[in-house]
Order: structure tokens, then C-alpha cells, then sequence
């Protein structure tokens, strides 16, 4: 790991800074090829031949302006965003906060792409409702693609469905609206009583397809999909395809959910009394969803998201089932202990995972330290390239300077909630201001050693306060206090737990078989449907 990472208040104001000159930099130059590829498409006079050069060079600037911004980002300005990311695992969050599943759409404002071009899927659609379950256990065993070197029985690794019988159909993606009625009601896979017909697949298989494609949009041009052309038409490994692996995934997802659902009915789990609300107001909450978002009726609004057809039934069923079997899942990991010998074992049996990661196995417990942070000015030129890269005595003496006056200000009100109000509009730390200046759980050999040096004076007790000098400036620190664990403990605590959870998850699927029927599968391609509308309108306006 890089040793940067591993330091605490880094010098992050001057890489932030540039990085969001970049992006602005960048944003204004895409928008001037932009305005001159949509002047170029409205001239009767312009030829088709000109208006997509026009736009070809929106997405080459747009392209090399994004790398020029991400590479900016120093990794310092990383490490502040990765500290103050939110690291619960889904199965912590409640229903209410689960991202929706959004449809990869065509930005209204990209350039127009002439026919066999890529599709923009940069504006992501909000779909149906807060509260939408995306339950997607078997994403811990990592099923995103490796490249071409993938076989069916690699791809299939973790799956209950068994790829090398799937291979022998398909593809099995369709474009006609009028058959839409016929395949709905075929039944496409049993699993115990339950039933699973094409109308109900179709939300399962959609719902996979637009979380990759929208959490991995920034990777699709070199791990795909490409949403230009047909799944079935592009390897996912070395004999699959992205068809098969989205259809892999979402019979399964639909198996976890179903055997989730029954183990949960046999336990008497119940949904939270504001889940059953919404489940009760599901469908008045997707009609007025569906008008906020412009359809005729929510029917349009289903069809538009998961094909024709679908109807308010299917997605009831979709939302009843994947409730309740979210709302056990979480249950059975809340209910999970483990023991301080079974956290060391654990510890030990992945010892050199842990020390790659610098996570020591010490008897020091986390603190949490809340600081202000005065960089000094770079206003000195150190290796003559025109740009100012270092700060000058000068510039050390008025930050410390400003740091002391700080100080004195705090003094007049000597509590941590003034310390934290004053770290929120004064300190130069972007990534912890908006948290009152706090780090938290901050364990031995994570910041720079002067930072680390005084947060871990044994002496240390909660409300000590004083000024550190580092690399990167001064820092006014203010103890708030000591953890009851070490770092070790708390992340091999975690990874203990979750094991045992996906122990308790295989053991349970092992009693559930799913039998899909794949002559009966049949999925509308709504991405097709889509660019094959855009290009009719693209017809429709051309001179």
C-alpha cells in the first residue's frame, strides 16, 4: 500500500484544488465542442458525414478532459474520500436507504451518435420508488468478468443454475412488442412451489442489468458490456456471454429471494411496520411515479423499465417476495456473534491478507481525534517549471499564525461541539470538515508519524488539545476519545461475521433447486427498443 495512503491529514487542498480546475476545464470544453456539434446537426445545409465528426470530437475531448481531471486526483485527495465513505455492507442498510435500480438511459444533452455507435449511458433514470430491494448476496463472490480466459464452469463457480445446460439455447433477447402478451405467461423455472414466468423474470433480469451497467459505467468501454449491440453477441468469457451471465445471475438472484422468502415465512419474520407501509402503498406510490415521470399510466411507465407487458402484478409479486427475503437476510446476519478466540483465529488463518493491507494484529485501541488543519501557501516555484509547488517560510509562519489564532478563538468556548464547529468553517481538510474536523477509529501506522505520535500519547486522555506540525501544515488537535477495541479487531470482527453469514446463506440454497425451462425464456431487449426510438427520431428530424 502506498505510504501515503496510510498518513492521515495529507496534503490535500492543493491536489483537490487542481483536480476541480481540471473538471471544470474539462466540463468547459466539452461543452464548447458539444454546442458546436448540436450547431452543426440543426444547419439544413449540414451533411450527416459532418455532424457526426462534430460529435466524434465531443466524445474524444470528453474522454481524454475526464482522464486529464482523474489524474489530478491525487492520492491524497483518495485517501480523504475513501475515509469518509460509507463502508456498511448492504445488508446493514434499511430498506428505505437501498439505492433504487436505475435504467441506463441517453443523455438528453450528449452528442447524438449516428446508428452502430456507442449509446451514452451517462444520465441514469430513477426508477419506481425508494425502498426498491436489491438483495444481491452472491455479489461477495465476486462474478464480475476476469476477461475472455473465463470458462462456463469458471463463470458458474458460485451459481445454482448450471451455464453449460443454459448454453445450449438461446440467444434469447427479443425485439417485438406483439409477442410480448404470448411470453409473459410461459413459466421459465420452478424452484419448490414457486413459479417463475417470463413477465416476473423480466424485472429480475432487467433490475442486474441496469445495477452493473449503472455502477460500472465508467468501465464499460473496456469491460463491457456495449450497450450498442445485442448481449448475446459479446463474450463475457471464454465460451459465455453477457446474455447468459446476466440470465445466470438473475435466476439466481430470483432463487435466493424465493428460498429467502420461504425460510423467512417458516420462521414467522415480519416486515418493519414502515416496510409494510410501503409495500401497502406500492402501487398508489408507482402511479404517481409513473406521472411525475411523464407516462400515460403506470402499465407504460412498468413496459418502458422492464418490457411490455409487465404489469403492477408482477412487480407486486417482485417487491413482496424480495422484502421479506431482505428483511431475513438481515435478520439472520444481526443475530451472528462471535467469540474473541474465533475473531483471532480468523485473524491468523488470513494473517498475510491483513498484513498486505497494514492491519496489525497490536493491543493498541482506535481513537477518534477531531483536528483543524492550516496549510501554508504554495507560493514558491522548486524546480522552475512556472508553477508554484512548495510554501516559503513566510508562508509557514502565517499559517501558524492562523492556526494560533484558531486556538485562541476556540478557548473562549473550550468544548468539542465549538471544535467542532470551528473545524467545519475553517479548516483546510475538505475531507473532514463536513464532520466537524473528525477521524474516527484511527489506528497505529494509518497517519503521519507527528499526527499519529500525539494521538497515541499514552498520556492522552479525552479533551486534551494541542498543535502538531506536519508535512503538510498545522494541525490543532482535539481528543475526543478511545475506542474499546483494537483496528484489528473491529475489520476482522466484520469479515468474521460475514463469513459465517455467507456460511449460513450456502447451507440454506443447498435445500432449494431452481429448474428453469430455458425454451420458455424470452427477454424483451428494452435497450434495443430504446436506441431503435432515439434512431427514429434521428430520422424524423434530419433535413
Amino acid at each position: 500500500m502506498d505510504e501515503k495512503l496510510q498518513s492521515g491529514a495529507q496534503e490535500i487542498n492543493e491536489p483537490l484544488t487542481s483536480s476541480a480546475k481540471a473538471a471544470e476545464a474539462a466540463a468547459a470544453e466539452i461543452e464548447e465542442v458539444r454546442e458546436a456539434a448540436n450547431e452543426a446537426a440543426e444547419m439544413p445545409e449540414a451533411s450527416a458525414e459532418a455532424a457526426e465528426q462534430a460529435a466524434e470530437a465531443a466524445v474524444e475531448t470528453a474522454e481524454a478532459a475526464t482522464e486529464e481531471a482523474e489524474e489530478t486526483l491525487s492520492p491524497e485527495a483518495a485517501f480523504v474520500e475513501a475515509m469518509m465513505a460509507d463502508t456498511r455492507p448492504a445488508e446493514d442498510l434499511p430498506i428505505e436507504e437501498l439505492p433504487l435500480v436505475e435504467k441506463p438511459v441517453r443523455s438528453a444533452e450528449a452528442p447524438r451518435l449516428s446508428k452502430g455507435k456507442i449509446a451514452a449511458i451517462v444520465i441514469a433514470a430513477a426508477l419506481l420508488l425508494a425502498g426498491l430491494v436489491t438483495l444481491t448476496i452472491y455479489l461477495t463472490r465476486s462474478k464480475s468478468p476476469a476477461g475472455p480466459e473465463l470458462t462456463a464452469e469458471e463463470v458458474g463457480e458460485h451459481s445454482r443454475v448450471d451455464m453449460n445446460e443454459m448454453m445450449k439455447y438461446g440467444p434469447f433477447a427479443y425485439t417485438d412488442e406483439a409477442l410480448a402478451e404470448k411470453y409473459n405467461a410461459q413459466v421459465v423455472a420452478k424452484v419448490g412451489d414457486h413459479e417463475l414466468k417470463n413477465g416476473l423474470l423480466q424485472i429480475f433480469y432487467w433490475s442486474m442489468v441496469y445495477q452493473d451497467l449503472n455502477e460500472n459505467a465508467d468501465y464499460l468501454s473496456f469491460r463491457g458490456p456495449d450497450i450498442s449491440r445485442p448481449f448475446a453477441e459479446q463474450k463475457y468469457g471464454e465460451n459465455v456471454n453477457w446474455e447468459q451471465h446476466y440470465l445466470q445471475t438473475a435466476l439466481d438472484y430470483y432463487l435466493q429471494n424465493v428460498s429467502l422468502y420461504d425460510e423467512a415465512v417458516k420462521a414467522g419474520t415480519e416486515l418493519s411496520a414502515e416496510s409494510q407501509d410501503l409495500m401497502d402503498n406500492l402501487s398508489q406510490n408507482l402511479t404517481e411515479q409513473a406521472e411525475t415521470n411523464g407516462f400515460d399510466n403506470v402499465e407504460d411507465y412498468l413496459a418502458q423499465s422492464f418490457g411490455p407487458g409487465v404489469s403492477m402484478d408482477d412487480y407486486l409479486e417482485y417487491y413482496r417476495i424480495s422484502s421479506l427475503a431482505f428483511t431475513h437476510a438481515s435478520q439472520l446476519q444481526k443475530d451472528i456473534t462471535v467469540s474473541a478466540d474465533e475473531i483471532s483465529e480468523f485473524y491468523d488463518a488470513h494473517a498475510e491478507d491483513y498484513a498486505a493491507k497494514g492491519v496489525e494484529k497490536t493491543d493498541q485501541n482506535v481513537v477518534n481525534v477531531r483536528h483543524i488543519l492550516a496549510m501554508p501557501e504554495q507560493d514558491t516555484d522548486s524546480d522552475g517549471d512556472g508553477a508554484n509547488d512548495s510554501s516559503s517560510e513566510d508562508a509557514w509562519s502565517a499559517a501558524e499564525g492562523r492556526i494560533n489564532t484558531i486556538y485562541d478563538e476556540w478557548k473562549k468556548d473550550p468544548t468539542e461541539d465549538n471544535f467542532a464547529d470551528l473545524a467545519s468553517s475553517m479548516t483546510d481538510d475538505p475531507g473532514s470538515a463536513e464532520n466537524g474536523g473528525l477521524y474516527e477509529n484511527i489506528y497505529p501506522g494509518q497517519m503521519v508519524e507527528e499526527f499519529a505520535d500525539w494521538c497515541f500519547d499514552p498520556a492522552r486522555k479525552p479533551g486534551d488539545t494541542g498543535i502538531v506540525r506536519t508535512d503538510y501544515g498545522y494541525h490543532l488537535m482535539y481528543f475526543s476519545s478511545e475506542g474499546d477495541k483494537p483496528y484489528w479487531q473491529i475489520v476482522t470482527e466484520e469479515e468474521c461475521i460475514y463469513d459465517k453469514f455467507n456460511k449460513i446463506i450456502d447451507e440454506l440454497f443447498s435445500k432449494y433447486e431452481i429448474k428453469p425451462n430455458y425454451k420458455n425464456i424470452h427477454l424483451y431487449d428494452t435497450i434495443a427498443a430504446d436506441a431503435a426510438s432515439e434512431a427514429a427520431k434521428d430520422g424524423e428530424v434530419e433535413p
